[in-house]
Order: C-alpha cells, then sequence, then structure tokens
C-alpha cells in the first residue's frame, strides 16, 4: 500500500521539490526548510519554539522502525528532531527529499 501512494501521489510532489530546489527555490516540509547550503529545522523549546539554520553537511540523518531523526553532527544532544512514519504525514516525502538534497550535494562536491 505504501509503494502505491509513493507512486500515485508522493513521487510526483518530491519530483517537484525537488526540480524547485534545484532552481534556487526555497522548499519547506513539514517544519523543515531547504535553501540552497542551508536546512533550517524547527525546533520546539521549552518556551517558544524556534528554527536553527544548520549547514546541508552538519546535519546528519538517523532511521529506526517507524521513524528517524535530522540532527546537528556538531550538536546531537541538543539540535535534533524526529519524525515519526505514523503521526508525521509526509514524513516519507521528507526522509526522500533530504536524502535526494544530500546525494545531489555528495555528487556535487565529488566532481
Amino acid at each position: 500500500i505504501i509503494d502505491a501512494m509513493w507512486k500515485c501521489h508522493f513521487e510526483g510532489i518530491h519530483d517537484e521539490r525537488i526540480n524547485e530546489y534545484s532552481n534556487g527555490e526555497k522548499i519547506t516540509i513539514c517544519d523543515v526548510s531547504f535553501e540552497r547550503d542551508i536546512i533550517s529545522l524547527g525546533i520546539k523549546g521549552l518556551l517558544k519554539p524556534s528554527t536553527i539554520d544548520l549547514k546541508l553537511e552538519d546535519v546528519e540523518l538517523k532511521e529506526y522502525k517507524g521513524y528517524f531523526v535530522l540532527y546537528s553532527k556538531k550538536n546531537p544532544a541538543k539540535i535534533n528532531k524526529r519524525y515519526s512514519y505514523r503521526t508525521d504525514w509526509n514524513a516519507a516525502l521528507l526522509f526522500m527529499v533530504f536524502k535526494t538534497i544530500l546525494a545531489m550535494k555528495n555528487k556535487v562536491d565529488k566532481d
């Protein structure tokens, strides 16, 4: 079912977002924005939510069963955000867009 949903719905949205990003546009999925080599993570704080800007190369992704975490390589204990496939309806889209952008960056860095 998930593969069918991806093919019928999310794959087209993924491709649109990647094209927008490739054209220099800012894209936002969940509370994560991508603009050039900067990722802005929406972080829930005790008093108020905040946004933290990180360089793309300073962000890591760790996948677990049912969810994944985006976090700062330099400060993972304080700068991290968890996304659940069950409760965040577009977490799969965020996951795939992040992986695609990271692969694009790694390809450019190697060339």
